[in-house]
């Protein structure tokens, strides 16, 4: 997960905006650059976190059980705790672009303190100030009597929005565990004729160097059984090293055997013998939409971010990227024969289909209206590094305007 734009910072704080009139109930700090503030809500406590790395800072709110947190005292959570625990939660501020910087202020009453975060990366900083003092992260602590602040930077308060759907983004992104990749097991059957074959490589050098060897052996013995220079000792030590190279010989050969029966075995308890797909033709299977539009053309539709990210991920090079202009929605990936472009139809019946996966509930498109569409080989789309999930960069733009028409399709 890269770092944060400055529209993903905006929409974190519209939603942020649900936490005012809240009251700060404890602060704690995993270690000198990540720490989480507890605000108590009806019904469930959210925890905003705020993070310092220098390479990706970013904050979040979370009211999620599976986070691990630790209570590391640092200069940070002592100072909230000190001045800040129990005062409520009066204003959430952003600075205006390009400024990356989120500022909330807090009142006991009787004074207001502010949290400032500055989110740039390795320009990263969180400042607090109460009292007259302050404490700045993560450098270290001073007592001063203001935090000096720029004074071209104006800071706006979003409006507040009834969601938590981009703070839930972060916090999967972030925080979540992986699911384990799926171990791909290879049939027994498979794997006993690999080490077959391999076994059987070794083993046609192993002979012919045996083989040799005895040969050589025989020819010395000769050699000095006629110069009548070979006593009994030497005689029996020249053939003993023989038989021995006959004793290796046999008893590969036996090992051989014992390597087919396991093959026929497994294959009796299996039934038919399984086939032994290689890992780079092994195909991941896809969890969006799919469905054959013809017997040479067929579409996939990512639903969500999560799927059009996947989806940008298995396409080749030269599949066809199909996306509404100007529209957040499905991505759609028309697969078909290489070097060939689709008909009209196939295109026309695929960008009809994305745009029905992609139309809101309460304003649907009506049948004959033009849409425009961005098609382009998925060569030409680029994940930015860092982006947000589902979000793509487009080069080599073309636009095509389609009548969108009601079309029925199959899920395969």
């Amino acid at each position: 997960m890269g770092i944060l734009a400055y529209g993903d910072i905006y929409e974190l704080c519209e939603e942020l905006q649900q936490l005012k009139g809240t009251s700060l109930q404890e602060a704690s700090s995993w270690n000198l650059t990540r720490h989480a503030l507890f605000f108590r809500m009806p019904g469930i406590t959210k925890i905003l976190v705020v993070d310092l790395t220098p390479s990706q800072p970013f904050f979040l709110s979370t009211d999620s059980t599976k986070i691990k947190l630790k209570n590391k005292p640092t200069p940070v959570s002592n100072f909230l705790r000190a001045h800040c625990v129990g005062s409520r939660l009066q204003k959430i501020e952003v600075a205006q672009k390009p400024n990356r910087t989120l500022r909330i202020e807090f009142s006991n009453g009787v004074e207001n303190q502010i949290l400032q975060f500055k989110c740039f990366p390795h320009g990263q900083e969180l400042s607090l100030t109460a009292e007259g003092k302050s404490v700045v992260s993560p450098r270290r602590a001073k007592d001063v009597t203001k935090i000096q602040e720029d004074e071209n930077v104006v800071f706006v308060e979003p409006e507040s929005v009834n969601s938590w759907a981009l703070n839930d983004i972060q916090f999967q992104n972030r925080f979540a565990e992986k699911p384990p990749k799926p171990e791909i097991t290879e049939p027994k059957v498979s794997k006993f004729e690999k080490a077959l074959e391999n076994f059987d490589k070794a083993q046609i050098e192993k002979e012919k160097e045996t083989l040799n060897l005895i040969a050589e052996l025989k020819t010395k013995a000769l050699e000095m059984g006629q110069t009548e220079k070979l006593d009994g000792t030497q005689y029996n030590s020249i053939f003993d090293k023989i038989k021995k190279l006959k004793t290796g010989l046999l008893s590969s050969r036996q090992r051989r055997n014992e390597i087919l029966k396991k093959i026929e075995r497994v294959k009796e308890l299996k039934g038919d013998e399984p086939v032994n797909v290689p890992k780079t033709q092994r195909i991941k299977a896809f969890p969006g939409t799919r469905t054959q539009l013809d017997p040479h053309w067929e579409l996939w539709v990512g639903r969500n971010a999560s799927q059009n990210d996947e989806l940008i991920k298995m396409a080749a090079p030269e599949d066809l990227w199909i996306h509404l202009r100007d529209y957040a929605g499905a991505h759609g990936i028309l697969k078909g024969p290489k070097k060939k472009e689709p008909p009209f139809e196939i295109l026309e019946k695929a960008c009809c289909i994305v745009a029905k996966l992609s139309q809101a509930k309460k304003n649907p498109f009506v049948q004959g209206q033009k849409l425009d569409f961005i098609v382009v080989p998925r060569k030409f789309v680029k994940k930015p590094k860092g982006a947000m999930p589902g979000r793509v960069n487009v080069e080599r733009e073309k636009v095509r305007r389609v009548v969108y028409k009601t079309v029925e399709f199959e899920v395969s």
